[in-house]
């Protein structure tokens, strides 16, 4: 996964005081889900909070730097209008969109512990793919 393995730690941005509850709020759920587990790490990325047009907020880690030590995913997608023209003799067409679709590809267990960040004083771990990673488009074709 990674061409080097020292460890490192990078500061997380600061959170507005009006969206910690929120962030809370969802690191919660997240650990609910399955998301995210409270563990310790040596590889720690810096959360991130982006607020979005209808003034919610999304959580996040910035990954640069994970992204950058990583065996990059070398799959291209298939060209949209090759793919057109496959689906053009058959009668049925399907589509179907995944909400936060990177959260459906796990993360092996050995490799969580590069999926890191903090927030107030606790450290967390991915355990599926979060949004930021450099390998999920490579993932959702091959598996």
């Amino acid at each position: 996964i990674l061409h080097y393995y020292t460890p490192f730690h990078i500061k997380s941005y600061p959170v507005p005081l009006v969206y910690r509850e929120e962030v809370k709020r969802q690191l919660n759920e997240m650990k609910q889900w399955g998301i995210i587990e409270e563990r310790s790490t040596a590889y720690v990325s810096p959360l991130v909070v982006v607020a979005k047009k209808d003034k919610s907020v999304r959580v996040c880690i910035d990954a640069r730097y994970l992204n950058n030590r990583m065996v990059k995913d070398h799959v291209t997608p298939p060209n949209p209008n090759e793919l057109l023209h496959e689906f053009t003799s058959n009668q049925v067409l399907s589509v179907m969109d995944l909400t936060a679709s990177y959260w459906q590809i796990p993360i092996k267990a050995a490799h969580q512990k590069y999926a890191g960040f903090a927030f107030e004083g606790k450290t967390y771990v991915f355990k599926v793919l979060d949004f930021g990673f450099a390998t999920p488009v490579g993932s959702f074709i091959v598996g």
